[in-house]
């Protein structure tokens, strides 16, 4: 048997045109880049404890050479997308440049932002750059329980308003709330309040017990009961009236076994993703 060909589906000639992989290894379809290593929120949940700086004064801040070589690298290997995700992306005192690079390199970019600094201008900019998806943590229906979990005063107000101006560049953003003990009433609401907003989906997860989130869960984490019930009453009650696309990933140990084999899901669905540090 051949070894796999990664085939390069945009063309750049300082770069060979592909790269043979080893047998069973797949081609390379996305590479998640955390380029910052702060946040300017605190939130209770988050798995990877970014430092609170509000004001980009650290130096955790990926170089952008650390991009361009990666690009150079995985565009042989199939490379066809990039997310650019934090901490908060935003921060990144070079962000626009890191966003218009990957642009000229005729890649698709998707962001994983908590939305407050995200104006007018910065959404027409991003419209306007290969920005093909951007989702935006929405974790309450008001903005007390928002604001709580995410530590830092007018958060769900500037989350909402960037939303807002996302919409108004033709985006149609993915509000992603995390499920815990304070918020879990209001999977509704916050659906409608996404709908309202003009976003395309919402996804639900589950507060994971690591970083800043191994004591929240302790304290504010579902069980496995509780977390098999919600989904099922989302899969059996609000995907089904909701006009927009709603998802709640669950660990597969929680599936029944013939749901397991009708849905596939015992297939890995990462191979093709790779992801590096604000460090490189």
């Amino acid at each position: 048997m051949m070894p796999c060909e990664a085939d390069l589906s945009h063309d750049n000639p300082s770069l060979p045109l592909k790269k043979e992989l080893p047998e069973g290894v797949p081609a390379l379809s996305s590479l998640y880049l955390y380029i910052a290593g702060v946040c300017n929120l605190a939130c209770k949940h988050c798995w990877i404890k970014p430092g609170f700086d509000p004001h980009q004064k650290s130096s955790s801040f990926m170089k952008l050479e650390y991009i361009a070589k990666a690009i150079q690298e995985g565009k042989p290997m199939g490379l066809s997308s990039m997310k650019l995700t934090g901490g908060e992306p935003t921060l990144h005192p070079q962000f626009r440049e890191i966003v218009s690079m990957i642009a000229e390199a005729r890649l698709s970019i998707t962001i994983e932002t908590n939305g407050t600094l995200i104006d007018q201008e910065l959404a027409r900019f991003l419209k306007q750059h290969n920005v093909v998806h951007v989702s935006v943590s929405l974790d309450g229906s008001d903005a007390l329980t928002h604001d709580t979990l995410r530590a830092v005063a007018g958060s769900h107000e500037k989350a909402i308003a960037g939303i807002k101006a996302l919409v108004s560049e033709g985006f149609r953003p993915q509000a992603i709330c995390t499920l815990h003990k304070g918020n879990a009433s209001q999977i509704d609401q916050v659906v409608a309040l996404a709908e309202s907003l003009g976003c395309g989906s919402v996804k639900f997860n589950h507060a994971q017990p690591m970083g800043r989130g191994e004591d929240f869960s302790a304290n504010q984490g579902m069980d496995v009961a509780e977390i098999i019930e919600i989904h099922k009453r989302i899969e059996k009650q609000l995907i089904p009236q909701s006009k927009i696309s709603i998802s709640f990933d669950i660990p597969f140990a929680f599936y029944s076994i013939r749901k397991l084999s009708t849905k596939n899901l015992g297939r890995c669905c990462i191979l093709h993703i790779l992801g590096m540090l604000a460090s490189g």
